[in-house]
């Protein structure tokens, strides 16, 4: 039996991640890849704890995209709290991240802590795909 893939990734993404890690003098690709790594992961955390299964994870060009499996379909406040882990998830550990950093003044923890704060953020503006359109759609119709 052919075994599906889970993780798909596009053309543009590999062009992408090559131009930014050319150009990434500092190292803070990786650190940016964990700080949304961090965000879809509260997405997938949330798909499991309301009883659905992840099918498959795409990156593209535009950002990172999970795919429920279609065993369950959600309703629309389900949809709604997937939606919002990611953000919450992403500023919950920047806050976490910069508290713990702060008696050490740590430049890589603070650095680390605003990234993740960033990722959380720039995914709640107000356009699809983004986490921001996601949300407001089911809220207009």
């Amino acid at each position: 039996m052919k075994q599906k893939r889970i993780v798909h990734v596009s053309g543009g993404f590999g062009i992408l991640l090559a131009v930014l890690l050319f150009f990434d003098d500092q190292n803070i690709v990786p650190w940016a890849l964990l700080a949304c790594l961090i965000h879809e992961a509260g997405h997938t955390a949330a798909i499991c704890l309301l009883g659905g299964r992840v099918g498959a994870f795409r990156l593209s060009i535009i950002g990172a995209e999970i795919v429920p499996a279609r065993a369950r379909l959600f309703s629309y406040p389900e949809e709604l709290l997937i939606t919002a882990a990611g953000p919450l998830v992403s500023i919950g550990a920047a806050t976490l991240f910069a508290y713990a950093a702060s008696p050490f003044h740590s430049e890589g923890a603070f650095l680390f802590a605003g990234l993740t704060l960033v990722a959380g953020v720039f995914y709640l503006f107000p356009a699809r795909p983004p986490d921001g359109g996601r949300l407001l759609t089911p809220l207009l119709l």
